[in-house]
């Protein structure tokens, strides 16, 4: 099999770190790797901001919701979509900007690069030995006190957070989570609704029956569905973004 297609085929979040730092020159060729990757309309709008010490890291895994996974990790990768850096140059060749900058196409362009990169990260990490979970936190959670203590300035956001480090043992030979199965989410030529449907409930009983086979007590899958569409507190986001220049 196609070395690049065995490691995505058996990638898993990893959550449970030994402590052991990430090599130096690891981390710079992930980093370095990782500005190949598309973008759209190559404007290039992600900054990328490091945190390894250890007192940031447990900053920035209470204002992630306290997870744990984040304070072990030994590195943080937060993925920053950055209007500034674009505004700040048209500014220093002479151009007037409007400041406060809005539009669906800026906010969804800049979620789907930092998608891109968040994954990248996540593969070129296993393909080193390293693990890793992405984190939607540093957006959903406290992204003001995010940006503050990285100190992140007008224009710009925390999208994504990438944690890496060295994996416990006993990640590495744990199971891998199932998927939903390939024909209830893969449709030739056309949608097909009930297929899909059908898929979400077949996977809601697989995932219970993995999540006993590891003596794991989670909630089902369509009860975080459930928890999921109820929505996230959009009036504080809004306000968040408001505060970092993204205002109609």
């Amino acid at each position: 099999m196609n070395e690049v297609i065995k490691l995505i085929s058996n990638r898993k979040s990893v959550r449970n770190f030994t402590g052991d730092k990430v090599n130096k020159e690891d981390l710079e060729l992930i980093l370095k790797t990782l500005l190949r990757m598309p973008n759209s309309r190559n404007l290039q709008k992600l900054s990328f901001v490091v945190v390894q010490d250890k007192e940031k890291i447990e900053k920035l895994a209470e204002y992630c919701g306290k997870q744990k996974q984040v304070a072990t990790a030994d590195a943080f990768i937060i993925i920053v979509g950055d209007y500034s850096k674009l505004i700040g140059s048209l500014k220093y060749k002479g151009e007037e900007v409007e400041e406060n900058i809005f539009s669906t196409s800026i906010i969804s362009d800049m979620f789907g690069d930092a998608g891109i990169a968040a994954a990248t990260i996540d593969i070129l990490g296993n393909s080193l030995g390293y693990g890793s979970t992405i984190i939607g936190g540093v957006f959903s959670v406290a992204p003001l006190e995010i940006a503050k203590l990285l100190n992140l300035p007008k224009h710009t956001f925390p999208i994504y957070g990438v944690t890496l480090g060295v994996p416990e043992e006993f990640v590495k030979n744990s199971p891998l989570k199932p998927r939903t199965k390939f024909e209830n989410v893969v449709f030739f030529e056309e949608y097909d609704k009930e297929k899909a449907i059908e898929g979400v409930i077949e996977y809601n009983e697989e995932l219970n029956k993995y999540w006993e086979s590891i003596n794991v007590n989670l909630p089902s899958h369509l009860e975080v569905v459930k928890s999921y569409l109820k929505g996230i507190n959009t009036e504080f986001l809004t306000g968040f973004m408001n505060e970092q220049g993204f205002k109609k």
